[in-house]
């Protein structure tokens, strides 16, 4: 397992880290956006500091779309000639995309060099950079290729938030709310008073997960839970990338993702409907829509057929009872997916 560290001071905490870390070299891992925000003109500190250690700072172009093998290999291709060894050490620093993909590399060169994470979004604070889960897309499927690799330390520092814009806020807010629709019923009816991060919901999401990998690493048993809204989520997110529309977030996708999953809830565990109405005014509200229809239906299913999540030919989903009764691997037929993907996809609800 990893340690976690919630920084105030992240070059301060940095410096602590890397004077008892041992490590040969040091390789910063981020994208386009981040590198434009932290490092060029002036930078910041975290910024300047990151730049007067590092051995190379690998830069990728930003977007779900370059989280594929083409860039990792590009990545790897950068260690190599930098002259990485097992003993050097990595730090990705960046949203979802930069810690799943860069974790990804590190754990896979030379069959892994440890590596840090710095989250700089809500998503990647709250839910990519914790738990070691990472992954890249393949053939058109959401983390379709990935390893179970742990961080030696993630660093937590909500300061980084300010420079978010709505959308990425948004995004991360959509882990958020799966959490605490997992969790507590408290912290859901807090979110639904106030869509908002608070640090104290911030924290209270990252224990959460962390527990729940801890006592379930590779995802045998309860880390299924997680995946609560994925099922189509994911769907959604693949067919928009492949489509070009880079402009609707994970946790964008994840948000609408859930309202699926509350339809089934009500129809296969008798979860109270008021739940998915409360659900779509508090919630669902504050999102745009995924711009699929109906005549997308059979290529949603195509997606979700690859899930990861199956056995078989059978579908496994995460389902609620009611806010914090979680279900995992309730089996679900074709035709009653479909149907739940109907009734969402009229907005028949």
């Amino acid at each position: 397992m990893s340690e976690l560290i919630y920084a105030y001071d992240p070059v301060i905490e940095l410096k602590r880290l890397l004077n008892r870390i041992e490590h040969d070299k040091i390789f910063v891992i981020t994208d386009s956006n981040v590198r434009r925000l932290f490092f060029k003109d002036g930078g910041s500190d975290i910024g300047n500091f990151l730049d007067s250690i590092t051995d190379k700072i690998i830069t990728f172009t930003a977007g779900e779309i370059n989280k594929n093998i083409n860039t990792v290999c590009d990545i790897w291709g950068s260690l190599s000639c930098g002259g990485a060894t097992r003993k050097s050490l990595v730090i990705n620093f960046g949203g979802g995309v930069t810690t799943d993909m860069g974790s990804f590399a590190a754990s896979t060169f030379k069959r892994g060099v440890g590596y840090i994470n710095i989250p700089t979004t809500l998503l990647s604070i709250v839910d990519a950079s914790v738990g070691g889960k990472t992954g890249i897309d393949f053939s058109g499927l959401k983390n379709e290729i990935g390893t179970f690799a742990f961080p030696k330390v993630t660093m937590v520092c909500t300061q980084f938030l300010k420079t978010l814009p709505t959308r990425q806020v948004l995004s991360g807010m959509g882990e958020v709310v799966k959490m605490s629709m997992l969790r507590s019923r408290d912290c859901y009816m807090s979110i639904i008073k106030d869509f908002e991060p608070t640090d104290d919901i911030i924290r209270k999401c990252i224990e959460w997960k962390l527990e729940i990998t801890a006592a379930d690493p590779r995802e045998s048993g309860l880390r299924k839970l997680l995946n609560f809204g994925h099922t189509a989520g994911h769907a959604f997110e693949s067919i928009l990338t492949d489509r070009g529309k880079d402009s609707i977030s994970h946790g964008a996708c994840v948000a609408h993702g859930i309202m699926v999953a509350l339809i089934l809830s009500h129809m296969l565990l008798k979860m109270p409907s008021s739940l998915i109405y409360e659900y779509k005014t508090a919630i669902l509200s504050n999102y745009s829509a995924v711009n699929l229809t109906c005549k997308d239906r059979d290529l949603i299913m195509e997606k979700i057929a690859h899930d990861k999540k199956n056995s078989g030919n059978e579908m496994k989903l995460v389902l609620l009872r009611d806010i914090a009764q979680p279900v995992f691997d309730v089996s679900v037929s074709r035709v009653d997916l479909e149907s739940a993907l109907d009734i969402y996809l009229m907005n028949d609800f």
